[in-house]
């Protein structure tokens, strides 16, 4: 009677081509998910932080939006100080926190009750 203890050649050159054949199949299919994950996830922060700028309009300061066409710099320091947005912000593009100071949103009135809002971070 023959003890064995590991696997031979073959079985294992076996396991390893049923191993490359699943992740053959499998990774393609995660790196779609993941990329409409991280899609999502932008729309979702632009969503955020168009109804941060549109709180911030209608409670805080409406001036100089007052004719259609007319445009509007806010800052984030402004909505986060409103408290509309969490600190830090996060660029859902690069994953870094940007800077509240210098980071601008730009806001321009097109009808009566509709604005255009462009993120600090659009392509």
């Amino acid at each position: 009677m023959i003890n064995r203890k590991g696997l031979t050649l073959i079985e294992l050159l076996t396991v390893i081509v049923i191993m490359a054949t699943l992740l053959l199949i499998v990774l393609p299919n995660v790196m779609v998910v993941s990329e409409k994950i991280e899609e999502e996830h932008y729309e979702q922060t632009v969503k955020l932080l168009e109804n941060a700028v549109l709180t911030y309009i209608d409670k805080y300061d409406n001036s100089g939006l007052n004719r259609i066409g007319a445009t509007k710099d806010i800052t984030m320091k402004e909505l986060a100080e409103a408290g509309l947005i969490k600190i830090p912000f996060i660029n859902p593009r690069t994953g870094e926190a940007l800077n509240l100071e210098t980071s601008i949103v730009r806001v321009t009135r097109r009808d009566v009750n509709e604005y255009e809002i462009i993120p600090p971070f659009s392509p």
